[in-house]
């Protein structure tokens, strides 16, 4: 494409339409989102002094253009159509009979089960501390609470630790709708933000495709409590939910 104005008359490049339409979009035929080629090729050509001057194969340029802007909308098209799939798959880990039974069951033996049938377990933070010295006291080692991962004991600690995540954060249950069929184990109930709510959790700056709402797996933050030494504590699985520049 020849550009008139070149060499001694260079000074006419910072007004080619393409250059002033990044502040003006008008410039180059378009309005609002919407960009019509022909209105495109027409404020290129049309001037007393053409920007393009009309030959054979010009007609390639306004068909790239329609190229161009066919493939943002199909960009465009996908990438929603992937969230929308996320969505709906997260809506069925977050509400299906195999996570309803399991948190229904922890919380009909939260209420016969010692210690918690005694009082004193209101879900607020503070109750994690308790609830730690109760673990800290019952089990000596990771392996030792590993060991006992689908005890009645554990297993309600684990629901305990979730529900407070839930009331506090606004988190919710998940868990795969059915087991893994890999026999990996990657299907015990975690805890997230939903997915509607995403934007509250923008991911890292070194890591943008990375979803950046935070995950807990409450029954693996049990186990860590030996790994990670006395001074982590429950409670500071709450502390992710901070905003990045805490």
């Amino acid at each position: 494409m020849e550009q008139p104005g070149a060499g001694a008359e260079g000074g006419r490049s910072g007004a080619f339409p393409f250059l002033v339409a990044l502040d003006d979009p008008a410039a180059i035929g378009a309005e609002g989102p919407e960009v019509d080629p022909l209105k495109v090729l027409t404020s290129l050509i049309g001037p007393q002094e053409p920007w393009v001057s009309p030959q054979e194969g010009d007609l390639w340029f306004a068909a790239g253009l329609v190229i161009t802007h066919r493939l943002s909308y199909v960009t465009s098209f996908r990438v929603t159509h992937m969230e929308e799939q996320q969505r709906m798959d997260e809506r069925e880990w977050a509400d299906n009979p195999r996570l309803n039974a399991w948190t229904a069951t922890q919380a009909a033996s939260f209420e016969t089960c010692s210690p918690f049938d005694m009082g004193g377990w209101d879900f607020s933070i503070e109750s994690l501390d308790p609830l730690e010295d109760l673990l800290r006291g019952r089990f000596t080692s990771y392996e030792d609470i590993r060991a006992a991962r689908d005890s009645q004991l554990v297993t309600l600690a684990a629901w305990y630790l979730g529900e407070v995540h839930i009331r506090h954060h606004g988190a919710q249950w998940q868990c795969r709708p059915e087991p893994d069929p890999h026999g990996l184990g990657h299907d015990q109930p975690y805890v997230t933000i939903p997915f509607d709510r995403a934007d509250e959790h923008p991911p890292a700056d070194d890591d943008p495709d990375q979803d950046g709402r935070p995950l807990t797996l409450p029954a693996d933050e049990l186990h860590a409590l030996f790994l990670r030494g006395p001074d982590h504590h429950l409670r500071d699985t709450l502390t992710r939910y901070r905003p990045r520049d805490w």
